[in-house]
């Protein structure tokens, strides 16, 4: 049986090492989009609220391993590719 061209990708969840408010981060990750004008702030994609197709992500600045908090100023919003340069587990 051949594979299918394209891979389907598993619905998103929080990693397990994520703990605490899921609603809270929810809320914090759309502030920290609306901040930047639902527009990557690494290569200008914009997100759907800005009228254009890229999926947006919030970024730690300094990950939460580092020390780095869930707070809006660790945080700025990149786009899907963006994102996947930063971190080999979403390649």
């Amino acid at each position: 049986m051949r594979q299918p061209f394209f891979k389907k990708r598993a619905k998103w969840k929080f990693p397990e090492y994520c703990s605490g408010d899921k609603s809270a981060w929810m809320d914090l990750s759309e502030d920290c989009k609306r901040r930047d004008g639902y527009t990557c702030t690494e290569c200008g994609a914009k997100g759907r609220m800005a009228g254009g197709t890229a999926t947006l992500h919030a970024h730690h600045i300094t990950s939460k391993s580092r020390g780095g908090g869930d707070f809006l100023l660790n945080l700025k919003t990149i786009c899907t590719t963006c994102h996947e340069k930063h971190h080999a587990h979403m390649r």
